[in-house]
């Protein structure tokens, strides 16, 4: 959050000269050495005193406001004030002390009177020497020592004054060559002085106002973009969540299917190898078969040479050779479809364990509850038994002390006269 409003950069093009009249007539004799300066860009507010404030002859123009940068901004001016007697003016400053506007005025002791007609602090300057617009110059003077601003980093343009030989104060006309006048030429000093720092403090005023408006609406434009960027990261946290859930479904699903292939690729191995393994059983009864075939067929030719009696019965012993070979093919299927009948079956028996596993274990669980609610209710049975049996002989004793007391009484009545 800024604490300061920041500046915006200021047009010099239009920057001007300014003059500020002030009703004391004491400039003639102003010390040679003329000065100007800029105020600081964040000079800090400052508490006029009530002498300050009621000090005569303080007028202030609304026209003269401070730019961001912190130089006075510029204004027109007044040619119906600057007259043929306006270099006759107090001239007015723009100081730029930030940590010393409480710093007295100490007018250093330089020769009162030995100004001989220094030019007027406050003159026209060309235009095409001084690069700037035409206008009157905003100038201090410094005969009488800094002002309460002048210890600060102020850019100082000093003009060369000319000596013109002439020794006369309007303030108090020829009266400075004593002491009384040069006491009244230092009072009307501090005066001005004075009465440009209140102008230089209503006008830091202005610009402090200015700089909080333009830091309470950057403010107001910080919160608001910090409240945008807010709602954007709390959407892109639901926008997150809900794709890392998407995300961790799909991984499921990709495990299962994982899972159900390498299943599939098992049940295919465990197939390939018993196919593989009845095939070659198949190949060993086929070439059996084959050798008892050739063995039976050289038989057969030998019986056919030899015994062509026996045609018949060689014929019908083939025969049922091939009929048992064609038997065993069958029953070796069948073999097959019942294994894969007893798989099923296995596999339908291991879900029904499974179910069965789990009502067991729902089973166990519900009597361990039962249990434990039992033993619970028997021990408040218990515990109410025994508040019962405490209670039963704090009765009997109360019962027996109150019978006690009844025999007593009547022992008393029985014995002692008088007694009622």
């Amino acid at each position: 959050m800024p604490t300061r409003a920041e500046t915006p950069p200021v047009d010099t093009s239009s920057t001007r000269n300014t003059h500020i009249h002030t009703e004391s007539p004491s400039t003639d004799f102003e010390s040679p050495h003329i000065r100007r300066m800029q105020s600081p860009t964040h000079a800090p507010l400052t508490i006029l005193s009530s002498s300050a404030m009621n000090m005569p002859h303080l007028n202030t123009d609304p026209s003269l406001l401070k730019s961001s940068t912190g130089t006075i901004r510029s204004v027109p001016s007044d040619d119906s004030r600057l007259g043929p007697n306006s270099h006759d003016d107090s001239p007015t400053a723009q100081p730029q002390s930030q940590n010393e506007s409480t710093t007295p005025t100490t007018p250093r002791k330089a020769s009162y009177n030995s100004i001989n007609g220094s030019k007027p602090p406050l003159s026209r300057q060309n235009p095409s020497a001084t690069g700037m617009p035409r206008g009157v110059v905003r100038s201090i003077s410094t005969e009488f020592g800094p002002t309460k601003y002048s210890s600060s980093n102020v850019h100082v343009v000093e003009d060369i004054p000319a000596n013109d030989g002439e020794d006369f104060n309007s303030a108090i006309g020829k009266a400075n060559l004593g002491k009384s006048g040069r006491v009244i030429e230092r009072l009307t000093k501090e005066n001005d002085m004075l009465k440009r720092d209140v102008k230089i403090e209503r006008l830091r005023a202005e610009e402090a106002l200015d700089q909080a408006r333009l830091a309470e609406s950057r403010f107001v434009q910080e919160n608001e973009e910090w409240e945008r960027k807010l709602r954007d990261a709390a959407m892109n946290s639901t926008v997150l969540k809900r794709r890392e859930r998407q995300l961790a479904d799909a991984k499921e699903k990709i495990d299962a299917e994982r899972h159900k292939a390498e299943k599939a690729t098992e049940g295919e191995l465990f197939w390939k190898t018993e196919m593989q393994k009845l095939e070659n059983e198949c190949k060993e009864k086929v070439e059996e078969a084959q050798s008892r075939a050739e063995l039976y067929e050289g038989r057969n030719n030998v019986m056919t040479n030899h015994w062509k009696d026996q045609e018949k019965s060689a014929n019908r012993t083939v025969a049922k050779l091939e009929k048992e070979i064609k038997m065993i093919v069958k029953e070796r299927i069948a073999d097959d479809e019942k294994i894969t009948m007893l798989k099923r079956l296995a596999e339908q028996q291991a879900e029904q364990l499974k179910t069965l596993q789990k009502e067991k274990d729902d089973v166990d669980r519900k009597y361990e509850e039962y249990k434990a609610e039992k033993e619970k209710s028997l021990a408040d049975i218990k515990e109410n038994a025994s508040k019962q049996q405490k209670a039963n002989e704090e009765i009997m004793a109360e019962t027996q002390k109150v019978l006690g007391e009844l025999r007593w009484a009547l022992n008393v009545k029985k014995h002692v006269k008088d007694a009622e």
